[in-house]
């Protein structure tokens, strides 16, 4: 592997079971998986799967957690960043990466962007959240809460074996 590689989960740390947290959501049940312990500093939290492979947190709300996690991608002297986050734009459970691009309205990777280095691009894990079918407001829908068998997707169904994939492909590939 040519780069330390952080992957940095977006959520809303006080609202954890909320669709605009289910990047958060995605890291720590990985990080779960491998039975690995997570580390609390400066705002953060962090753990490793291995030298080469670093995940965070941030403990600040999505539309201010780009100063933490811009931090720690600096502290660990990073090459390659990939955020894992909620995405409208897709149908629910649907899971792809793209390099660079715009936030596209999103405001975690808004503050994100607005902290890292000037010029620096980072690649994303974009987590299919769907749209609202009613005539709810996105900032209402993005905060509303999880099912039950959403949560059950994300931590033992097909969502989190896409995702798991995915980040497998990443790794490998870098």
């Amino acid at each position: 592997m040519a780069h330390r590689i952080l992957i940095a989960g977006l959520g809303n740390l006080p609202f954890p079971t909320t669709y605009h947290s289910i990047g958060q959501l995605a890291l720590t049940e990985l990080a779960q998986r491998h039975r690995l312990e997570w580390h609390t500093s400066s705002g953060v939290s962090f753990t490793q799967l291995n030298d080469d492979v670093h995940l965070v947190y941030s403990h600040q709300l999505m539309n201010v957690s780009g100063k933490t996690l811009a931090r720690h991608y600096d502290r660990i002297q990073a090459g390659r960043l990939l955020v894992l986050h909620d995405d409208l734009q897709r149908e629910w459970g649907k899971v792809s990466i793209k390099h660079g691009g715009s936030a596209n309205g999103h405001n975690g990777l808004k503050s994100l962007s607005k902290h890292l280095k000037q010029g620096l691009e980072f690649d994303r894990l974009r987590i299919g959240i769907g749209r609202p079918t009613d005539k709810k407001d996105v900032a209402d829908y993005v905060l509303s809460k999880l099912s039950p068998a959403q949560l059950d997707d994300i931590t033992n169904g097909s969502l989190y074996t896409h995702i798991e994939h995915e980040l497998n492909k990443y790794v490998a590939a870098q």
